[in-house]
């Protein structure tokens, strides 16, 4: 893993440590994990900790005071670089702040353009656990989005990429970022299915004019992907089981698909979607 050379210089001053790591690791401790104990390794070798010195026990409590999420953009490459892949459960809740977000917000868009696709994937789990999570923290400070745009500018994302920067910047964004989500969404899912949750949020999160805005677009367009887009977004906005989402939209969503009717009857897909979000709208009292 990059910054691995740094880590083991470190471990060789003892020969347990890797039995430590281990350990630490198997215990199965909130927050302790390959990514954070890479951070401690790192954060011992800047204090010059001398493990040949310590006993097994003496290293492991060294290592789970040092042990924790990147404060640095240099940390958060070691984070990102573990050859283990990042999981959302790597993630603890608390310990993972607001100004960690808006910070890791400034510092992925390099990880996330970068070719190795172990790293891209990794810092792809970690901006999507943030948005998830920490999303009032990063749409407070539009500007730490200003990399995710600059990447998105680009023609080098593939689709996962486009759906998770739309997916960003549908959530936290501005009202002038509504074209950039629709163009990444339609990317995104040209080819298939397998981004379409995040697309669909990402466009259901704009606010309610960009939200029918963007469907309105897409079902309107004059090819078929863009109408196929739309289709998609509307299916997986039918699954949608919130009482407060259908009363909130109600009025935006229900004038929106009453012009749809003669393409339900060329699409399948379009007309079980409409049927669903019927039914949704009927329970709204």
């Amino acid at each position: 893993m990059k910054g691995e050379k740094g880590s083991r210089v470190i471990i060789a001053g003892m020969a347990n440590t890797y039995s430590v790591f281990a350990k630490l690791i198997r215990a199965g401790l909130t927050g302790v994990n390959p990514h954070t104990l890479t951070v401690a390794l790192n954060r011992a070798e800047r204090l010059a900790i001398r493990f040949d010195l310590q006993t097994e026990q003496a290293a492991a409590l060294s290592l789970l005071e040092l042990a924790g999420y990147p404060e640095t953009a240099n940390e958060l490459d070691l984070f990102l670089s573990v050859g283990q892949t990042l999981k959302p459960i790597s993630f603890v809740d608390g310990a993972l702040t607001p100004d960690h977000a808006v910070a890791y917000v400034i510092w992925l868009p390099p990880f996330l353009a970068q070719a190795d696709p172990h790293i891209q994937k990794n810092a792809g789990t970690l901006l999507h656990w943030l948005i998830a999570n920490r999303r009032a923290a990063v749409a407070a400070n539009p500007g730490c989005l200003d990399g995710l745009r600059a990447l998105a500018a680009g023609n080098t994302l593939n689709r996962y990429q486009a759906a998770l920067i739309a997916y960003t910047l549908g959530r936290c964004g501005i009202a002038t970022d509504s074209d950039t989500v629709i163009r990444l969404a339609e990317y995104a899912i040209e080819h298939g299915r397998e981004n379409v949750a995040l697309v669909s949020e990402a466009i259901y999160s704009l606010n309610p004019a960009g939200l029918v805005g963007a469907l309105k677009q897409l079902l309107n367009a004059a090819d078929e992907h863009g109408l196929w887009t739309g289709i998609q977004v509307l299916e997986h906005i039918a699954t949608i089981d919130d009482p407060a989402f259908w009363a909130a939209y109600y009025d935006e969503i229900d004038g929106l698909i009453g012009g749809l009717g003669a393409l339900a009857g060329r699409h399948r897909d379009l007309a079980r979607a409409l049927d669903a979000i019927e039914k949704h709208l009927s329970l709204v009292e």
